[in-house]
């Protein structure tokens, strides 16, 4: 970096033709100047300028020296100049990764709206059951799910925003439950076809509130898979019950394809965290972004996490 400012005002000493109002530009003194340029000599071990009382002209080597570096200089210009463009104008790239489940029924949509209200900016968006961390993967954001007591203590180069509350409810299709009857109770589960979300937390134990406290029943079915949209299909087509987000619940319930069991019962409070990397000087399409978010889920609380 020593080399790159000794040519930066060795093309300025160049372009004024004089030491002095070089130094004047770059707010700098004469001498100041004359040492980055000796400097450049000593290490190049050839002159690069023709000094007299009355003129500052360039030697050969100066000459071939400052056709190169003055392009150079010109294009990490430029370089800085498209960057910050970019930044303010929300053009580029956003590097996204989430969880399935909440990535597919919760993140992609909003998403799709935020990039189409953008349209100079372009997505690449990943799913995966991976729990990245957006420095070491070079992810703007990347989105999971937890509990706010989940015990993630504060990381010096991470960074997010929580929104919330993120509910799981029990659902089943109205066919499935004239086949099979309703369950009178969240304990009567364990006689029902449960088909098992294995990406969620506490897969097999659904957690449930009752009059003396909170209480788990431990569940099966003919179905256990990682994939979201296996479970969502499978519990409209009537295969069993089945604990959806209450994003996609309220959805098929409006639907008419889906019923509601024991929602004042079910305990769940998830949230959705848009994790990032610290840094002082957030990317404008980063931070709209997750204002964007906050405006179509609930007002985020910033804090810290912990690596994943």
């Amino acid at each position: 970096m020593g080399d790159l400012n000794d040519l930066a005002i060795f093309a300025q000493v160049v372009d004024h033709k004089s030491f002095t109002v070089a130094a004047r530009q770059l707010r700098l003194s004469p001498s100041a100047v004359s040492k980055h340029i000796g400097r450049l000599e000593e290490k190049l071990g050839v002159p690069l300028f023709n000094r007299s009382t009355r003129q500052l002209t360039l030697t050969e080597f100066g000459q071939h020296l400052y056709q190169r570096c003055s392009r150079a200089l010109l294009e990490l210009e430029e370089a800085q100049t498209i960057v910050k463009d970019m930044n303010r104008g929300l053009k580029g790239r956003l590097r996204i990764h989430a969880i399935p489940g909440v990535g597919q029924r919760v993140v992609e949509p909003l998403l799709i709206e935020f990039i189409n209200q953008h349209p100079d900016l372009s997505l690449d968006f990943t799913m995966s059951t991976d729990l990245v961390n957006p420095v070491e993967q070079g992810f703007d954001l990347t989105f999971r799910s937890g509990s706010p007591d989940d015990g993630l203590m504060a990381h010096s180069s991470l960074g997010c925003c929580e929104y919330g509350p993120l509910r799981y409810l029990i659902c089943a299709s109205p066919a499935y439950m004239q086949r099979h009857g309703v369950p009178a109770s969240p304990h009567e589960l364990v006689h029902h076809n449960c088909l098992i979300h294995v990406v969620q937390a506490s897969s097999r134990q659904w957690w449930f509130n009752g009059p003396e406290g909170e209480y788990s029943v431990p569940v099966s079915g003919s179905i256990v898979a990682n994939s979201h949209t296996t479970i969502y299909e499978a519990v409209i087509q009537g295969v069993g019950i089945a604990r959806l987000l209450s994003y996609e619940a309220g959805e098929a319930r409006n639907l008419g394809k889906l019923k509601i069991l024991f929602a004042a019962a079910t305990r769940s409070n998830r949230v959705i965290r848009a994790i990032y990397a610290r840094t002082s000087h957030m990317p404008d399409k980063v931070a709209l972004l997750l204002e964007f978010l906050g405006k179509r889920l609930e007002q985020p609380a910033v804090g810290n996490v912990n690596t994943p």
